[in-house]
């Protein structure tokens, strides 16, 4: 793929995005999950899980009709439908949802649920014998230190409260969280999160990251996750090269007419914020890239950056 360097920074981070969620809307992505997540799945291979399970959205346009008529209206990231191994269990949809920073703990079940709710209520049209469960899969980048290189999972009980009763748990095991706290190293016990490690990695290029992956699992690469993955770590140098391409210009003009004060200003501050967005990597690491390392210039930034958190 040709870029063109007339593109500005911020065009680069929106189509870094995009390519990033159509990698996390990748069959082969998607059935990894799956295997690894949901015990139903883990006995099948990538290929039969394609092509038995996986049917993306039935009647999408219906889908977002009636989802938007639910207030509050959430914009999914990704949505997937996906039969149950058992035909006698109804299948699930599944959205993928990427979160930059954790939140208060409180804070991320309430909005983990808030999702499920809504996955539940736009199938409101299909009578309530005929709900689907609802999958909220969250991939979280820059997690607090206690909570990196975790997982966990959400997902309805039923408790015995009085005699004894023997209920079908699949009838209301509707509502699903899966959380997926990334780490600053690659997760290496888990393969799951090393997975998810590896591909969003800003230290290996699409070619280590594709031996990588296929060494986990022959069957998760194919041609079109590889050119996927090219081209976000293409755009994502292009974002890097830019950005500290202007903090060096900006470095030398600034320098020459105010010395220690290199770069001070509300584009370079701008910059920073865009790396951490798009890369998902916390202040420090952002202003490193942008080869910001001397000590004034770094305490006015990460104050500035105080200030704008409080």
């Amino acid at each position: 793929m040709n870029f063109q360097k007339v593109l500005s920074q911020s065009t680069y981070i929106t189509q870094y995005d995009i390519q990033a969620k159509a990698i996390l809307m990748s069959d082969r992505i998607i059935a990894k999950i799956l295997q690894k997540s949901f015990k139903a799945y883990s006995s099948f291979d990538i290929d039969e899980i394609i092509q038995r399970f996986i049917l993306h959205v039935p009647d999408k346009e219906k889908m977002l009709e009636l989802r938007n008529e639910i207030k509050g209206k959430i914009q999914f990231d990704t949505l997937t439908y996906v039969l149950h191994p058992n035909p006698n269990i109804r299948g699930m949809y599944i959205n993928i949802e990427a979160q930059k920073n954790s939140l208060p703990l409180k804070i991320m079940a309430n909005h983990n649920m808030y999702y499920v709710g809504h996955g539940l209520a736009m199938q409101k049209g299909n009578g309530y014998e005929n709900l689907d469960t609802f999958v909220s899969f969250w991939i979280v980048f820059n997690p607090r230190k206690e909570e990196r290189n975790t997982a966990y999972m959400v997902r309805e009980e039923i408790i015995e409260l009085f005699g004894n009763i023997k209920m079908d748990e699949s009838i209301y095991d509707k509502m699903v969280v899966v959380v997926n706290n990334l780490g600053n190293t690659i997760c290496r016990e888990n393969e799951l999160l090393e997975i998810l490690g590896i591909v969003f990695s800003m230290e290996l290029n699409d070619k280590e990251k594709v031996k990588q992956l296929k060494k986990i699992d022959p069957l998760l690469v194919d041609e079109k996750l590889e050119e996927g993955l090219e081209e976000m770590c293409n755009l994502g140098l292009l974002v890097f090269e830019d950005g500290m391409e202007k903090g060096r210009g900006e470095g030398r003009t600034e320098g020459r007419n105010e010395g220690i004060a290199l770069g001070r200003s509300e584009e370079k501050f701008n910059n920073i914020l865009s790396i951490m967005e798009s890369f998902h990597v916390d202040f420090q690491q952002a202003m490193s890239s942008l080869k910001i390392t001397n000590a004034e210039e770094k305490k006015f930034y990460e104050e500035k950056y105080k200030t704008l958190k409080n």
